[in-house]
């Protein structure tokens, strides 16, 4: 991995996440974060991520949605008056999200953002961009359809016992609608132009072409004058990168049930040497002359995974040990390799696979792990604080009393500065002021409320429905 890059563990920060309380931020006090989507997203995207780290942060979001197909300069734009007002924004940004903000902080003359995170934003290009709109997706997709097909096709016409309605037509089938239509997956990503964009989106994306490694916008955003004025503008820019295993590219991107569709197409490409076995002795001469047509299927099914590899830009080389057939490719995330998403003359923080699991770019906003990173690094390097513990209080005791008899309620307490005081209500009548409280509740129903006051006098409440029931055996 050439890739440069800093692990942490997470400590248990999960459990945190777990067991918070959530509570309304305190704008006023608040530090302001901009969560920044990427490509076919909007707001939403943080849906997951932004309130989680509200509740635990002092921090009060905004998710604009900017328009992810315009151009770079548009988004821009879009983000500056999203912004309204507000200064010394923190930017948490995902793909293209992180592309278009700095491409703010270096074009707009007030930028109102003075530190930066990206999650996985191709800062240096996305070669699946440069590979949609040189038609090499379509033609890959081409190739994985005529593979599939061929062979089933041919000897369903040649061969009479060739069963081309079985188990494996049927997954072939199967196959043609997943695989061979990879490139109209790809499309609904974004990264589509002509008829598939048009099939998706009804236009083509504007900001497609300006993603393309080398492209004048990214050329001219990386610049090293343009490198110095965003260090000028923001103090802090961390990048984070994500890692998916190369064996399970592209299934775990476009498909929820991708160990399925990955299976299949292991089994399909176990049928397909076992075909070119045997018609490659077949004494058929016609059966005989098309065997090839199986190895190419299963030469096709096999590098699926290099070959999305070498889509995003990550493949390297084909290495054989022992017989068997292994890819190399740098680390990447299934779709911004770890060499682009790391942050030109920013901070890099690596989430490898080994130690993280898989986090596929898909689906990394509302991801747990990513969302404690981004904690963690917003306390660690942003100089983001934890939101004090709410003070919060509730009732234990019985609801359903039997009429008349006395039943004890005691309270519990979280968070708060001790000494505390106690007010016990009965339909807003004032029964006790002691820690505990022995209430015997004759009428049908009744509403027991408790008020807490800590050292600070900060308060919390509680409250509990009492019912009485004749058959009630007790305080239950």
């Amino acid at each position: 991995m050439s890739a440069v890059w800093r692990s942490r563990r997470v400590l248990g920060a999960l459990g945190l996440l777990v067991n918070m309380v959530v509570a309304k931020p305190t704008v006023a006090q608040d530090q302001p974060v901009v969560f920044v989507h990427g490509l076919t997203s909007d707001g939403s995207a943080w849906n997951y991520m932004r309130p989680t780290l509200e509740a635990q942060l002092k921090i009060s979001g905004l998710s604009p949605s900017l328009g992810w197909p315009y151009s770079y300069g548009t988004q821009a734009a879009n983000l500056h008056s999203a912004l309204g007002g507000l200064d010394t924004v923190i930017a948490v940004t995902h793909s293209n999200g992180g592309v278009l903000t700095r491409r703010y902080l270096t074009t707009n003359g007030a930028a109102r953002v003075d530190r930066h995170l990206s999650i996985n934003s191709p800062h240096r290009g996305a070669s699946l961009a440069a590979n949609v709109l040189n038609g090499s997706m379509s033609a890959w997709s081409v190739n994985l359809w005529n593979a599939l097909y061929t062979p089933f096709d041919t000897y369903g016409y040649l061969d009479p016992y060739f069963d081309s309605n079985g188990t494996f037509g049927f997954l072939c089938d199967l196959l043609l609608g997943s695989l061979g239509r990879i490139d109209s997956y790809t499309a609904a990503l974004g990264y589509a132009t002509g008829q598939l964009a048009l099939g998706h989106f009804g236009f083509p994306p504007a900001v497609l072409p300006e993603m393309v490694p080398g492209s004048a916008v990214l050329m001219a955003q990386n610049d090293p004058s343009a490198l110095s004025a965003e260090a000028l503008q923001t103090r802090v820019r961390l990048s984070l990168s994500s890692e998916l295993n190369l064996n399970i590219q592209p299934y775990a991107l476009f498909w929820q049930n991708s160990s399925i569709i990955r299976s299949w197409t292991l089994a399909m490409t176990a049928f397909a040497l076992n075909q070119y076995d045997y018609y490659s002795w077949h004494p058929d001469p016609y059966l005989r002359g098309h065997a090839w047509e199986w190895l190419i299927l299963a030469q096709e099914l096999a590098f699926v995974p290099a070959s999305w590899a070498g889509m995003i830009g990550s493949f390297v080389s084909t290495q054989v040990v022992g017989g068997q057939v292994f890819f190399v490719a740098t680390a990447n995330d299934g779709v911004v390799p770890w060499t682009s998403s790391s942050y030109p003359g920013g901070i890099p923080v690596t989430l490898p696979e080994s130690q993280y699991g898989n986090l596929p770019h898909t689906s990394q906003t509302d991801n747990p792990t990513i969302t404690t990173e981004v904690s963690f690094q917003l306390r660690s390097e942003m100089n983001v604080v934890l939101r004090p513990p709410v003070f919060s209080a509730s009732i234990s005791g019985a609801a359903v009393v039997p009429p008349g008899q006395t039943c004890n309620y005691a309270p519990s307490v979280l968070n708060g500065v001790g000494p505390f005081t106690y007010e016990w209500y009965s339909n807003n009548t004032l029964v006790g002021t002691s820690q505990f409280l022995s209430l015997s509740v004759n009428d049908p129903g009744v509403f027991l409320s408790l008020v807490v006051r800590d050292a600070t006098n900060a308060v919390a409440s509680a409250g509990l429905q009492l019912t009485t029931d004749l058959f009630s055996s007790g305080c239950f």
